[in-house]
């Protein structure tokens, strides 16, 4: 029982980004969703507008670049995305609960986190 309590999933659907989309590493904190601790999350992203990008994902304080380009994201924290789209991307906080991310060009976006352990 003190496992199922402890690692269960939790269902939120919270907005946790609705802004500009930021050019270089940026650290977005869902910690008010997830609370100060490593949690995995589930994201969706909708990307609102701008031409077709790619959007990378990491967790906090992570120094090596993401592996992979736009063409062979699957699998990666990488995502591809066309205006108006969405996707799902699932990784892990740092301890406070924090991750970094950036586009290549774009405009704007909205991220949930939709789910956490």
């Amino acid at each position: 029982m003190f496992f199922t309590s402890i690692f269960r999933w939790k269902h939120k659907a919270a907005l946790v980004f609705d802004d500009s989309v930021p050019a270089s590493w940026t650290d977005l904190d869902l910690s008010s969703v997830v609370g100060k601790r490593h949690a995995l999350v589930m994201l969706k992203i909708e990307y609102t507008a701008g031409n077709p990008t790619a959007m990378y994902f990491r967790t906090n304080g992570e120094t090596q670049e993401v592996a992979g380009d736009a063409e062979h994201a699957a699998g990666n924290n990488i995502i591809y995305m066309s205006s108006d789209k969405i996707c799902n991307l699932v990784l892990e906080t740092d301890a406070n609960g924090i991750i970094e991310w950036y586009v290549v060009f774009g405009t704007s976006a909205k991220i949930y986190v939709m789910g956490f352990v």
